[in-house]
């Protein structure tokens, strides 16, 4: 290969790459053909017969939408400021355009200055769930998707770009879990799992314990929010204190 002929194949490469970036990162409404906006929410979306709606279902649907704007700004870290857009896939090989390597994922969130682009995937709006291509654990509801993914946004408000990134991944995740009062992995299964030190290295399994830490730091030692941001212990000194709470107490802290 010419050194002529392998530059103009590296340029190439180099400018798919840049419009995929820009495809993926900035210009999700391209590939959606409707927005529902309220406020500095929005939602975007396609055919909602793709969702498993019939046509005449799409005031419903706005009603709901409505109602999740609502939800949204009752989460304790909510600002005005914020600009958030929903960006709902109707079927895995979108969410995987966007999302990449994380296509098994329940959602992702991109925050650039004040706007959180949000790609949820695929989604059910008729049963409003949410299901990945994992084998278990794939399903969510909608609501409390949106709340936890909304809620990585809300963080920067705490957090700018330089000392956001100090702030443990469980600890922000564990936030996000229980402002959506919700996870993909049961309650149940999540405590017995937890007391009976059952190895289980599955991603929901995580996100339950990552919710669990900051339900105990919230509920028990009855920290707020800020205090639990700042509290400088590492997850596995607090999961051992955890250890030693009676499971009918710490059962109560998911009510």
């Amino acid at each position: 290969m010419t050194k002529k002929k392998k530059v103009l194949i590296e340029s190439i490469i180099l400018a798919v790459l840049i419009v995929y970036l820009i495809l993926s990162q900035f210009c999700g409404g391209v590939f959606f053909k409707n927005k529902f906006s309220n406020g500095n929410i929005s939602f975007y979306y396609n055919k909602i017969e793709n969702y498993n709606l019939n046509s005449s279902d799409e005031k419903e649907l706005e009603e709901y939408f409505t109602e999740l704007t609502e939800k949204i700004k009752t989460n304790p870290f909510y600002s005005e400021e914020k600009k958030l857009s929903f960006f709902i896939c109707d079927n895995y090989g979108l969410y995987t355009f966007f999302s990449n390597i994380n296509n098994k994922s329940m959602g992702i969130t991109n925050t650039y200055g004040n706007h959180g682009f949000i790609i949820l995937n695929k989604t059910d709006l008729s049963k409003k769930e949410t299901i990945t291509q994992s084998k278990e654990d794939n399903t969510r509801s909608f609501e409390s998707l949106v709340l936890h993914e909304s809620t990585h946004v809300f963080l920067t408000k705490i957090h700018n770009l330089l000392n956001r990134f100090s702030l443990p991944s469980w600890k922000e995740e564990g936030i996000c879990e229980t402002v959506a009062a919700e996870s993909s992995y049961s309650i149940e299964a999540g405590l017995k799992d937890f007391y009976a030190g059952n190895s289980n290295s599955s991603k929901s399994y995580k996100y339950f314990l990552h919710r669990l830490t900051v339900l105990y730091m919230k509920n028990h030692e009855k920290l707020s929010y800020d205090d639990i941001i700042k509290d400088k212990r590492k997850q596995t000194e607090i999961l051992e204190e955890i250890k030693q709470i009676p499971y009918d107490e710490s059962v109560l802290w998911f009510e």
